[in-house]
């Protein structure tokens, strides 16, 4: 098993790194510093033939303890993946690539007899060079066993490399290179510099130095090292405890080695002999399961989990069984996740047992993984991976290869509906797919037992309803699912049983319906103005007005809502009836939303008839309690149903009531643009950015270090120099120059990668589109840099005297003018390049080497060379790189002060390395004065351009016939579409005949389709569609991150033009995704963006305060934005949005992967600042329930077109099937008897869902619907006894028949029927004594989702593959 695994690893780690191009840079370098070394001989030699793999070695790092940070591992190791498989694969990986590397190195050096000298030939300098790259590999591995975070790992790992390559330089102290035991004992030390003391010690290239260190000692020590490191490496990747995965004790190797387990086996046998005896599901509040009926997969028993004193799973005692979907809920913090992480060994846990189809995990864990399938919440994917790729990876390391995989993986494409996938990458799928990918690669192999963690997490209603098919589906194999879920709907859809935890403990376990029941809050009643669908012919002429005049068109406008004294009428009808009634303070504009509680039931017919009557024009809308709103008033209040204390606990508000708040005045004053406040606010985002990131601070602590080295390298150098003083301040000048060029081109990294995160994690569009300007952007990050620069060279400065380095103290001044120069240059260079990146992580392996190894050591190779003799390329390369120029003029400089200047009747020796021009240093310095003021106009421009930039789907198109060929819109589409075109529409936003069309492969595709809207003050638009409908790039068109293809997109009037960005001053927007830096507090972003905003001083102070206090952030004011839970970065997400008072706010998803109390709760915010503000909203969701709970209007979009557009009611009025009546009761009889009541009492009903055993459903049209007469009805058969309806025998002779065999109560065909029915009768009609013929029931509504499905239905499939290029930008090269 243990060489399939290896070969399984190998072949996907090679698939990975030859698709993505990273094996490239493993020979790059190499090659270049292979070159150099062969052609020009002279100091900087010894210094680069070190660190061309240090790259290399640290993508090991970077790689490595990546997997570890994104689960990748473990979540491998939970699906069969065993440890050594996954190290040896690793590490037989790394020792290939590194050979390749190694040869690119070694073929040119060879070939030019570098190698050979007097003490070895190029056959063992290159067996010793291959031996110091696999130590330098496994110094890597043992590196990252200690780190989680890959960025410091890395960072650190290149400190403590440069330090051991380059600490050979202390060997030049006599003391140290001439005592032959403290040279052995330092290279054990220092194993890295090994190599190069053999090489010197041997005269490779003509080196002087008198060093007592042989190459066989260098073979030894080398060779050992590498060695220790790797067993150091095995060891202590076991017995680290990381944030993810299981760890073993420091003396595993003992305990393992002379474990006893003839103690232990006894009390596994009293442990397995109470497992199966009983269900051990132990909770505050707990339904009875009959396990004769089902067969236990999982066994839980006292599981506990501590982190120090904090308790994060307490005694936790469950039973899960086979062809069952059980859902674990809870809000964050709750324990479900530590849960889910402890049955599948992501973490240790600290006492307990679990087992699992009777395997115990303590003993056979690596067994039990193989029956484990798991779909984490973030998709762990590889992008450059195809679908089957994914399947037989995951497939042949539980074990199956060959045609047993081939079918397995057929079955399960099929299953999860990939079939039209096929052979498509991960980066080229759907949201959607690749979740269905992720529970494809969750059900391979044969596992039994899976956990879906979010499965339908940010898909759109279509793509949940066929997640959930899937997941129905896998109930009907013998396998055991296990849900976690932020949609309760889909858990009433899908639970056999659900779970809900508290505070590490199980609070209640049991049927949905036992929940609900248990802790329910009563029912929900929506009173809102009747939509013009809805009204009859009379009453919809009187609100027919003429568009064209200005008051017609604002008495339209009004006529769409109930004013303030109708609802004020509504509250008080309800009140009166039902006092203890609640109302939401954040009920939407012109709508009332109220609770009514379970006990008040006798009086809603009463409240029914009196609406009614009273309010022609109200429309109702009555929900009964949901599981939703079940969990929800758990988590309001888990004390009292914990049972904690016996003191009762105050009851707690449902709903925040803001206006108790006061908000501040400026508030009300719109934002606007100080330039000085902006340019503050993005040099402090910066420098908090910079100084509280570990890994950032080492980015600029590690060149400093090396800046430092280098003086005292220098001094350590030339200390014992027999030559003359011109020799030896000349060759300090020369080395110093190349560790300042070093130090500086490892700072560069940290400025260049800074903009490329931000882009990266799309902070500079969030910035963008919240007022940030171009200017202010760089010029912040420019004083910042420059700063820190500055600061590297002050301490340079200052240490050069300290340390009496003549050949450097003497030139000091001309030194510190080349130097504060090529800062400057150094700066603008590296913004330049910042933009051939797309990821962070290719900036911190590439640039540094690219810089230091191609823009300096390579120029600087072909500037000396001697055949290089044209004054023309000179110029060229000069006129490139900056670092050439640098080195040049520091060295031309020292030259001229040692040999001699070059005044033309005098030319010393060092001119024909320099001829003509190139001899004068202040001409490196006046090319590096322009190239400074050229590279930083350049970033700024080419930002700027970028924004501005028409892309392919910029082209005139005629739209004229696609127009003709559309259909004709529904009359709601047409009704918009004229009133945004209305002079006197004075909507905030307005879209009107928008298109966008690209060019995928040359071909137009319009994606966009001649779309209109307007959003008005107070009123939020909600764009729903499923993928691919548009509805993602009609947000970025109107957030300026795309470009329209023609139409208008107006903001307060102004058109919106890319990369014109006064008219996003006044607009808020929360993205999807987070858009938080991750090490700034909250009270750092709110701070930020408010002076992004025009504040300061007390206002700034006032609003951030106000916010803090309203989202309910006073715990977090102080705390990074990454460490705070899901929910509390979607609170400040919005926060930002908010922040400054903008008019006009967008909002992408602002509830995805939130738990229903946080949701709810930003819900009610974003109502709050829709009323605080009157402000113009448009929201994109996935959520069809958050729609309805915020949009006012709503457009549904299907292939770019809208389909229909206008309020949740009127939608479902329109569009809608009618009212639904779900009524649950307990057999046949009861059935018959209300449908005969029905068929009487409500002639337009019909049945269109059967008994079933447990209900019946019926639907009634919109059309003379009563929800008095139908409530009336059902509450009339609520209660009439059960009993009552059976007391005629012959009547229901053949219904008891059938009840009975219901029942499974067996019928003697032999017997008298008669006697039979008299016993049957009897028996139901005492079971019946104290039951009602009607349960519950239910009277629904069509709901918003089924009206999107059935226009989502109609949505074309477009290859993904080619969306996904389309999105992509050209210019973005990594």
């Amino acid at each position: 098993m243990l060489v399939e695994q290896v070969k399984v690893v190998l072949k996907k780690n090679f698939l990975l790194s030859i698709r993505s191009k990273e094996i490239l840079a493993d020979v790059f370098f190499p090659l270049v510093v292979g070159l150099v070394v062969s052609y020009v001989t002279n100091e900087l030699n010894k210094v680069i033939l070190g660190i061309p793999f240090t790259s290399f070695t640290r993508s090991i790092v970077y790689q490595f303890v990546h997997d570890k940070a994104e689960r990748m591992k473990e979540i491998q190791k939970i699906m069969g993946l065993r440890t050594t498989s996954y190290n040896v694969s690793w590490l037989v990986y790394y020792y290939l690539r590194g050979f390749v590397a190694c040869l690119f190195f070694l073929i040119p050096a060879a070939a030019n007899g570098v190698l050979t000298v007097e003490g070895f030939d190029w056959v063992s300098a290159s067996i010793m060079y291959i031996s110091n790259m696999y130590m330098n590999i496994h110094f890597a591995f043992f590196i990252s066993s200690f780190f989680s975070r890959p960025r410091l790992a890395a960072e650190l790992y290149m400190l403590l490399s440069v330090i051991m390559t380059l600490f050979f330089y202390a060997a030049f102290d006599e003391n140290i290179g001439q005592d032959n035991s403290l040279m052995l004992l330092l290279a054990f030390i220092f194993p890295q510099s090994a190599m190069m003391w053999a090489w010197l010690s041997n005269g490779w290239q003509q080196s002087t130095q008198i060093l007592y260190f042989t190459f066989e000692e260098g073979m030894l020590v080398i060779n050992i090292m590498s060695v220790f490191y790797l067993i150091s490496f095995l060891y202590f990747d076991q017995i680290i405890q990381t944030e993810f995965g299981t760890s073993k004790s420091p003396f595993f190797f003992i305990t393992e080695l002379f474990q006893k387990s003839g103690a232990q086996g006894k009390i596994y046998s009293l442990f397995e002999k109470e497992l199966e005896s009983q269900d051990l599901s132990q909770a505050h509040h707990k339904e009875e399961v009959d396990i004769t009926k089902y067969k236990s997969s999982v066994q839980i028993k006292e599981l506990n989990k501590k982190y120090g004193s904090f308790q994060a799973v307490k005694d936790l005692n469950l039973t899960l069984f086979e062809k069952q979907i059980f859902c674990l809920l809870g809000h964050n913090g709750a324990g479900k996740t530590t849960t889910i992480s402890l049955l599948t060994g992501l973490i240790k846990k600290t006492s307990g047992r679990v087992k699992i189809y009777d395997k115990d995990q303590d003993e056979d864990f690596e067994q039990i993984r193989s029956y484990i399938g798991l779909c984490t919440q973030r998709d762990a994917l590889y992008d450059q991976l195809t679908i089957e790729e994914h399947l037989a990876y995951i497939g042949e390391l539980k074990g199956k290869y060959g045609e047993e995989l081939k079918k397995d993986i057929e079955n399960v494409i099929i299953k999860c509906a990939l079939d039209l996938q096929r052979g498509k990458q991960a980066q080229n799928l759907s949201g959607g797919n690749k979740r269905k990918l992720s529970m494809a690669m969750a059900l391979i192999g044969g596992s039994k037992v899976i956990f879906l963690d979010e499965p339908t997490s940010g898909l759109d209603s279509l793509s949940r309803i066929q997640i959930r098919g899937i997941i129905n589906d896998m109930r009907d194999s013998e396998r055991t699912i296990v849900l976690t879920t932020h949609h309760l709907e889909e858990v009433e859809e899908l639970a056999d049983r659900t779970a809900i935890m508290a505070k590490g403990q199980l609070l209640a376990v049991g049927s949905n319906h036992f929940i609900k029941h248990k802790f329910g809050i009563g029912y929900h009643l929506t009173l809102s103005k009747k939509s013009q669908v809805q009204m009859n012919e009379e009453q919809a002429q009187q609100i027919e007005l003429n568009l064209g005049d200005k008051e017609g068109f604002e008495k339209y406008e009004a006529s769409k809502f109930l004013n303030a004294e109708r609802c004020e009428q509504l509250k008080q009808v309800v009140f009166s009836l039902i006092p203890n009634a609640k109302y939401n303070p954040q009920s939407a504009k012109g709508t009332v939303a109220m609770t009514l509680p379970f006990d008040n039931k006798d009086k809603f017919v009463q409240l029914f008839q009196i609406l009614e009557k009273d309010f022609e024009d109200v429309q109702i809308m009555f929900e009964m309690n949901t599981l939703e709103d079940a969990f929800i008033n758990i988590g309001m209040d888990e004390q009292k149903y914990l049972n904690v204390d016996n003191k009762a606990s105050k009851e707690q508000e449902k709903f925040t009531d803001f206006n108790n708040i006061q908000a501040p005045e400026c508030l009300n004053r719109a934002p606007r643009f100080l330039f000085f406040n902006q340019l503050w606010a993005l040099f402090l985002r910066r420098m908090y950015v910079s100084f509280r990131s570990v890994a950032m601070i080492f980015t600029f602590l590690f060149p400093l270090l090396t800046q430092i080295g280098g003086v005292i390298l220098t001094k350590q150098a030339f200390k014992d120099f027999d030559g003359s003083d011109e020799n030896r301040d000349f060759g300090q000048l020369s080395l110093n120059a190349a560790f300042q060029l070093l130090s500086y081109c490892l700072t560069m990294t940290g400025i260049a990668a800074s903009p490329v995160i931000d882009n990266e994690s799309k902070l500079r569009y969030a910035l963008t589109v919240m007022g940030c300007r171009n200017i202010t952007y760089w010029l912040g990050a420019f004083i910042f840099d420059s700063l820190i620069m500055l600061f590297m060279f002050a301490v340079f400065y200052f240490m050069v005297p300290f340390f009496n380095i003549p050949g450097v103290e003497n030139n000091l001044t001309g030194i510190s003018q080349v130097i504060i120069i090529s800062i400057f240059c150094f700066i603008g260079f590296s913004y330049l390049c910042s933009f051939i990146y797309s990821r962070s992580r290719w900036v911190y392996l590439t640039y540094p080497w690219l810089i230091f190894f191609v823009f300096f050591a390579g120029f600087q190779a072909l500037f000396l060379y001697e055949k290089t003799t044209s004054p023309f390329l000179r110029w060229v390369y000069c006129l490139i790189s900056p670092f050439l120029n640098m080195s040049n003029g520091m060295i031309v400089l020292a030259l001229e002060t040692y040999f001699g200047s070059n005044t033309g009747s005098y030319q010393p020796f060092w001119v024909a390395m320099f001829p003509d021009e190139f001899a004068d240093h202040t001409l490196y310095m006046k090319i590096l004065i322009g190239q400074a003021f050229l590279y930083i106009t350049l970033a700024i421009s080419v930002d700027y351009l970028i924004q501005q930039m028409p892309n392919k789907s910029i082209r005139k198109e005629d739209y004229s016939q696609l127009e003709r060929e559309q259909v004709i819109a529904n009359q709601e589409i047409v009704e918009e579409d004229q009133r945004v075109a209305n002079p006197f529409c004075q909507d905030k936003i307005k879209v009107s005949k928008l298109y966008k069309t690209y060019y995928p492969g040359g071909k137009p595709f319009t994606a966009i389709q001649n779309n209109s809207f307007g959003v008005h003050n107070g009123e939020v638009m909600g764009l729903l569609g499923p993928n691919g409908a548009g509805k993602s790039t009609t947000f970025n068109i109107i957030t300026s991150l795309l470009q329209k293809s023609s139409g208008s997109v107006q903001l307060k009037g102004v058109e919106v033009k890319s990369g014109v960005m006064d008219v996003y001053q006044d607009v808020g927007i929360c993205p999807q995704f987070d858009s938080v830096y991750e090490n700034l507090s909250v009270e750092d972003h709110l701070n930020l963006f408010g002076r992004m905003k025009g504040l300061y001083g007390k206002n700034l102070t006032d609003s951030v305060n106000y916010f803090i206090k309203i989202m309910q952030l006073e715990d977090y004011r102080k705390r990074a934005a990454g460490k705070l839970s899901g929910g509390n970065k979607r609170k400040l997400c919005v926060t930002i949005a908010l922040i400054g008072g903008p008019d006009m706010q967008f909002f992408d998803e602002p509830s995805s992967g939130v738990d229903p109390i946080a949701r709810r709760f930003l819900w009610n915010t974003l109502k709050m600042s829709l009323q605080k503000r009157n402000s113009a909203i448009v929201l994109t969701t996935h959520s069809m329930h958050e729609a309805e709970t915020l949009c006012t209007k709503i457009g549904i979009l299907v292939n770019g077109k809208f389909q229909c557009m206008g309020s949740p009611d009127f939608l479902k009025k329109k569009y809608g099937d009618g009212y639904r009546l779900i009524i649950k009761l307990k057999d046949e009889a009861n059935a018959n008897y209300v449908h005969e009541q029905i068929s009487q009492n409500l002639p337009q009903a019909q049945k269109i869902v059967n008994f079933d055993g447990q209900s019946v459903t019926y639907q009634l049209q919109y059309e003379n619907f009563s929800f008095y007469t139908v409530y009336s009805l059902l509450d009339k058969l609520s209660n009439i006894p059960s009993k009552a309806v059976v007391s005629d025998k012959s009547q229901l002779h053949q219904s008891m028949r059938q009840s009975a065999r219901n029942n499974n109560n067996s019928i003697n065909m032999n017997q008298d029927i008669e006697q039979q029915l008299d016993v049957l009768v009897h028996r139901n009609s005492i079971e019946r004594s104290n039951k009602f013929v009607v349960d519950s029931f239910q009277i629904t509504e069509s709901t918003l989702e089924q009206i999107f499905i059935q226009f989502s239905q109609h949505q074309a499939v477009r290859d993904e593959e080619t969306e996904n290029k389309i999105k992509r930008r050209k210019f973005l090269c990594f």
